[in-house]
């Protein structure tokens, strides 16, 4: 149980950083 909670909000960060990365490269390109 605690691996599990621990790598959800790893999960969630690593999608939040790469929705950024995607919305800031749309503008550029």
């Amino acid at each position: 149980y605690t691996s599990n909670f621990f790598l959800r909000p790893h999960y969630q960060l690593e999608g939040l950083t790469v929705s950024l990365r995607l919305v800031s490269k749309l503008p550029k390109e």
